[in-house]
């Protein structure tokens, strides 16, 4: 056993011994969350997802990026399964979990499945999550319909404190099989409002916490379909690592369109910096930057096959 086991043992177990075998206390999942911040912390797994923190940001190897965690196991999800989620989708989970707030044995899998997280710790930190005397189970997975997304024009609006607060999408997507009748909508913390304008209506899905969009018109193979719709976001503190925009993309789209306008024009940069990261594992593509011109508090880019990608505007 190797001093660090030691370690973790020792620590573990002079937390344990001070609980009665059938006590449920926040302190399991605080003294998991201790563990996993340890986990985080360490060199194999900062290298994976300090890659998805803002170039304009100093990497500090002792602070957790709460986003930067998401996206990195968005791009898990999506590599592994399949599964597009927007990265704010696992951004609550990361902090409950992180700050030890609330942390499941479904939230540890997607940890252990995005970081090479020792074996050892992942075990001791379900151990501690097996103390709790109730336990949620997992929804069971959703089949989820396949499209082929073509073109996406994101309209970006941006106050005079440089944030997004709302972006209107127009979506043009290709079934590749037959009865596809809905889409996952983008969610988040962060999201307070989604609001279809054409092509199908907005449905709460309880058991799994995600809105889709239900489609008018359920689409076959071949068969294509277009949705408007307008998301707008709370007016929460933004972080210091936080970019313009961050878009991450894992299904294929032939073509990507921004355009960006502020509400105060005056006083809108001259440029916009671009970042676009590939995020496949194991991937040799480079990082692009890249400019683009402000013209009277407007902008726009353009992106061609966009693919494992992450793009980000600051």
């Amino acid at each position: 056993m190797t001093k660090k086991r030691e370690k973790i043992d020792q620590r573990v177990n002079s937390f344990l011994s001070q609980l009665q075998p059938q006590t449920s206390s926040p302190a399991h999942t605080n003294q998991a969350s201790l563990l996993l911040r340890d986990a985080l912390l360490e060199p194999s797994t900062h290298k994976i997802w300090s890659r998805y923190i803002s170039d304009n940001i100093a990497t500090d190897k002792n602070v957790l990026s709460y986003r930067a965690i998401s996206r990195a196991i968005s791009a898990s999800e999506w590599s592994r399964y399949g599964i597009e989620s927007p990265p704010n989708r696992y951004k609550d989970r990361v902090r409950r979990a992180i700050l030890g707030e609330r942390l499941t044995l479904d939230t540890l899998r997607l940890f252990t499945e995005t970081f090479p997280i020792d074996s050892h710790v992942a075990q001791k930190i379900s151990d501690l999550i097996a103390l709790n005397a109730t336990q949620e189970t997992p929804p069971d997975e959703k089949r989820i319909p396949r499209f082929d997304f073509t073109t996406t024009l994101y309209d970006v609006y941006v106050d005079k404190k440089f944030r997004s607060y709302k972006i209107r999408c127009n979506l043009v997507f290709r079934a590749l099989e037959d009865s596809c009748d809905y889409i996952w909508a983008p969610v988040g913390t962060d999201v307070e409002n989604i609001e279809i304008h054409h092509g199908g209506s907005l449905k709460w899905h309880e058991k799994f916490k995600m809105f889709s969009f239900e489609l008018d018109t359920p689409l076959n193979a071949s068969e294509c379909g277009e949705l408007l719709y307008t998301i707008t976001f709370e007016d929460a503190p933004q972080e210091e690592e936080d970019a313009i925009l961050a878009m991450q993309f894992g299904k294929p789209r032939s073509s990507v369109f921004f355009r960006f306008f502020f509400d105060y024009p005056a006083g809108a940069p001259e440029k916009l910096m671009v970042s676009r990261k590939p995020t496949e594992k194991n991937s040799t593509l480079p990082e692009i930057l890249s400019e683009i011109p402000v013209h009277q508090g407007r902008a726009s880019a353009y992106f061609d096959r966009v693919r494992n990608d992450l793009i980000l505007f600051y």
